[in-house]
């Protein structure tokens, strides 16, 4: 949970009640403060607390194939960087119509939310000739453990799609290899 840092010390609803039972009862406590008055947000509080959480080996579990809606939240942004790391480089309506197709019900508020946070974060980059497309970070990996095998046959399809009918972000990316 993220707050701003000037209403940290008000006697507040939100202070006395959500946030107290976070910082109290929740793995993802304490809740972090951030001075959103202060020109370039510092985000590294929460790539700290995203990373702590992030990739465990031992807790692995097997994906559950679910409407979006009942996915849990994490797989929901483990879905988001996965679609984005297949496509790269993808719009933020292509990612939101790949959603839909996939899983029917997407939050659309909610994926747009997502691409907030893990861009803030530096999971993913804007590209494009007016940065209107989104390619996953050299450095990131995703939360899914995928065959590499099939992950490669469906780059490497969707790659062949783009050039076919999308020359131009085909281009984005350049050539694969």
């Amino acid at each position: 949970m993220v707050n701003r840092l000037e209403v940290q010390t008000a006697n507040s609803f939100i202070n006395n009640g959500p946030l107290a039972l976070i910082n109290d009862d929740s793995a993802f406590k304490p809740v972090i403060y951030l001075d959103f008055d202060s020109g370039k947000l510092d985000f590294s509080p929460i790539n700290q607390r995203l990373l702590r959480y992030g990739f465990p080996t031992k807790k692995r579990q097997r994906f559950k194939f679910n409407t979006y809606s009942e996915l849990r939240p994490r797989e929901r942004l483990g879905i988001v960087l996965e679609i984005i790391k297949i496509f790269d480089p993808i719009s933020l309506v292509g990612l939101q119509y790949i959603i839909k197709v996939i899983f029917e019900d997407p939050i659309y508020d909610e994926i747009r939310h997502l691409v907030s946070l893990v861009l803030a974060v530096g999971y993913i980059n804007r590209v494009g000739e007016f940065e209107d497309f989104f390619s996953i970070a050299q450095h990131i990996q995703t939360l899914f453990v995928l065959n590499e095998p099939d992950i490669e046959r469906i780059r490497w399809s969707v790659l062949d799609f783009y050039r076919r009918y999308y020359p131009d972000l085909y281009s984005l990316k350049g050539s694969p290899g």
